[in-house]
């Protein structure tokens, strides 16, 4: 992993020894770089973390388009999961994105059944429902395509799977 050690020294100045374009090479402290390193990757995990909340009624995990267009779950159960998408915006001939990041564990889940601003809409996922393998995977990012139609109302989904171990 390597940095461009004059972009860091703007808001890194302690870790950056040497000017830019000086007569010497910039030379980074990596040792001094971890700890904000794993602040950043903590604080990235809290902020995906809250905007994701199950409706307790329906027992769907709901995602705000508003707030973020990648969600994290971790550890969902063990079966597969029911979205409710809100506030995707609905302009006319339009596809809007977003991805969320399952840690499955051992549950092995992926997003299955879909409801984009309260409606249900066609939903595919790319090479079928039965072609899904997810059976060795512990984390499953799942990307979404919706996808309006000329009235700005939902059309259809598409969704891609990638697992990775």
């Amino acid at each position: 992993m390597g940095v461009i050690a004059h972009e860091l020294q703007e808001n890194y100045p302690l870790l950056v020894h040497g000017e830019k374009d000086g007569e010497d090479l910039q030379c980074v402290n990596y040792m001094g770089l971890i700890p904000i390193l794993v602040n950043e990757i903590q604080n990235i995990k809290k902020t995906k973390l809250t905007y994701t909340n199950i409706d307790q009624n329906t027992n769907e995990f709901v995602f705000d388009y508003t707030k973020k267009s990648t969600f994290y779950i971790n550890a969902p159960p063990t079966n597969n999961i029911t979205a409710n998408f809100i506030n995707v915006p609905v302009q006319n001939d339009q596809i809007y994105s977003l991805t969320i990041i399952i840690n499955s564990l051992a549950n092995k889940v992926y997003v299955n059944k879909i409801t984009v601003n309260g409606n249900s809409c066609k939903f595919y996922i790319e090479g079928g429902f039965n072609n899904v393998n997810v059976s060795d995977s512990s984390i499953v990012l799942q990307k979404f395509n919706f996808v309006n139609n000329m009235n700005g109302t939902p059309d259809f989904t598409l969704s891609e799977i990638l697992n990775y171990n």
